[in-house]
């Protein structure tokens, strides 16, 4: 197959942008983590962070190598304490969740708290390692008393190649049982594999990488309702709200936004 002079340009030109955006990240990620050698998170170290990741967002859209759109997202500025749950299509979609939402902090598998790049960030936002038994549903539960919202990706990981969802855990339902919280769920598209399981941050792709997160139901532990009953019904809400179409994953519009975004038991 003959590749024209322009076309093979136009590609080296656009890996090159995406190396950039590479670059820009990894320098982020390590200078927070330098900067967290001696220091203890904090409230305003977090938002730090945050301010410095939401200028790299606007640089990296202006280069047109990233796009995020948010749907619903307008009183979500509003939370304090509140538990959101997310599908978990791709490596950026905490970056994009830290741009909107304040005072969020997030549960990480503990591997990804010793990464140099991650580390800093980590500590910064004051993540919970997923690690510590428990102890972890403890913590998470002092964070959300303390004003902080916590986002929760109940697949644990990144969503398998082909799949809407991987089966929920149950670790978010049992803080909201526990504390009878209703849980915000968002639903993210994902419109190329890049940075989906198994793909190499270096791995070429087209360019902006776009991300779509919509503001999902909200549900309410029922009363009586076990931790697993729970997860189960916000777990087959996001497999009906989500649909998969070769490498992406869109928002079905009409069972994302069908009846009111709330789903209530009566009497609460």
């Amino acid at each position: 197959m003959k590749i024209s002079h322009s076309n093979f340009s136009l590609g080296c030109s656009s890996y090159l942008r995406q190396l950039i955006g590479v670059g820009l990240f990894y320098f982020l990620g390590l200078n927070s983590t330098l900067s967290q050698l001696f220091t203890r998170p904090s409230e305003a170290s977090g938002q730090k962070f945050v301010n410095m990741l939401r200028e790299l967002i606007r640089e990296l859209e202006r280069l047109g190598i990233l796009h995020i759109e948010y749907g619903d997202f307008e009183s979500l500025a509003r939370h304090r304490g509140t538990i959101f749950a997310a599908n978990h299509p791709s490596a950026l979609d905490v970056i994009a969740l830290l741009n909107k939402i304040p005072h969020l902090t997030c549960l990480m598998r503990a591997s990804l708290m010793l990464n140099p790049v991650m580390r800093g960030a980590a500590r910064m936002i004051d993540c919970i390692p997923n690690d510590i038994g428990a102890s972890f549903i403890r913590q998470a539960e002092h964070k959300l008393r303390s004003g902080a919202n916590l986002i929760i990706f109940p697949e644990g990981t990144r969503t398998a190649v082909g799949a809407t969802v991987n089966p929920f855990k149950n670790g978010f339902a049992l803080i909201a049982v526990r504390n009878q919280l209703p849980i915000h769920t968002i639903l993210i598209e994902r419109k190329c594999p890049y940075l989906s399981k198994g793909v190499s941050v270096f791995a070429p792709t087209k360019l902006p990488i776009l991300i779509r997160l919509k503001a999902g139901k909200i549900f309410y532990p029922a009363p009586h309702e076990r931790p697993r009953q729970l997860t189960l019904r916000i777990q087959k809400y996001f497999q009906s709200a989500l649909r998969t179409s070769g490498d992406a994953i869109y928002v079905e519009e009409e069972e994302a936004t069908q009846e009111k975004a709330i789903i209530c038991p009566q009497g609460h």
